[in-house]
């Protein structure tokens, strides 16, 4: 019996080859994974000052970014795509949420659902 190869459909990139760029620059420096998605950001400020920990959140937005392209979620990919420092300005303001939380709310989807 013979195998009929069925070719998948071909996917359209929902980015561009200069936002790539970007954002695997960004990857380079981040260390993977950031655990510290799941802290508050208060604790985090107390434990590695204010400037540390806008970068940590910013390292998370980025990441987060990143995976919508890996996992191909064009929609949550645009929600954020330009409104990285709004999201990260956000997430840093609300020091007594989970910093996890805090970006799911900016985005306005469910906690749940990347828990």
């Amino acid at each position: 019996m013979r195998k009929i190869k069925v070719k998948s459909p071909k996917r359209e990139k929902f980015y561009t080859p200069q936002e790539m760029q970007t954002i695997r620059e960004k990857m380079s420096g981040i260390k993977v994974p950031n655990n510290y998605r799941n802290e508050k950001v208060s604790d985090l400020i107390k434990e590695y000052g204010e400037e540390r920990t806008k970068k940590l959140i910013e390292e998370e937005v980025y990441l987060f970014k990143n995976s919508m392209i890996l996992v191909w979620d064009e929609a949550t990919y645009r929600s954020m795509n330009g409104k990285e420092s709004d999201m990260i300005d956000y997430t840093f303001k609300n020091r007594n949420e989970i910093m996890r939380n805090s970006m799911y709310e900016f985005l306005g989807i469910g906690v749940g659902i990347f828990s």
